[in-house]
């Protein structure tokens, strides 16, 4: 059962990144392509918990561990490019933002969907629900700032959309890698 939610979950996430990416170079929004980014590291965190699922509880911990670690890093580089973005804004269009991520935000929704009912058997499943779960704040935030450029023309909200995000994906990432930290790698002999 794992498996499948996992599989399905991944099959979205991919499917959400592509579309993101060529969304946000088209409407040159970095929300978008930041979500993008977002989508395509929950994808890669996913396959990694897919092999953790074949291979027990103690890679299951390194797999969280592995995935909190390569979530905070690519929050890294999107807080780095919105601070980036602040001092040299781009207009980014705002239709075609709130577009990408209405369609985004539904693709986050269904993963978060298929991976809900595991959330408390499994960390693997867990840390696969928090990355789609960001993914879909990060959407909704973008839907948000498309709508706020659109009405009002403001380049500089898009970036700061992003900052907002990555300070949510950092709290989630803190609490689940606390929790890996609690969990034993290895059992001491008896």
């Amino acid at each position: 059962m794992r498996r499948r939610r996992l599989f399905g979950a991944l099959v979205v996430s991919v499917a959400v990144a592509a579309i993101e990416v060529t969304g946000g170079f088209r409407a040159q929004s970095l929300g978008l392509v930041a979500d993008a980014v977002h989508a395509g590291t929950d994808a890669l965190a996913i396959c990694v918990m897919l092999l953790a699922v074949y291979a027990g509880r103690r890679i299951e911990m390194l797999a969280a561990v592995f995935n909190g670690v390569l979530l905070l890093a690519i929050t890294g580089l999107i807080a780095y490019g919105a601070l980036q973005r602040l001092a040299h804004p781009l207009h980014p269009v705002g239709p075609l933002m709130v577009g990408i991520s209405a369609l985004a935000l539904g693709g986050n929704l269904i993963a978060a969907y298929l991976l809900f009912h595991g959330v408390r058997a499994s960390i693997t499943i867990r840390s696969a629900f928090l990355h789609v779960a960001a993914d879909a704040l990060g959407s909704s935030a973008v839907l948000i700032g498309g709508l706020l450029i659109t009405w009002t023309h403001r380049a500089w909200l898009d970036p700061c959309f992003s900052l907002l995000v990555c300070a949510v994906v950092v709290v989630g990432v803190a609490d689940m890698l606390r929790e890996a930290r609690s969990m034993n790698v290895e059992k001491p002999s008896a």
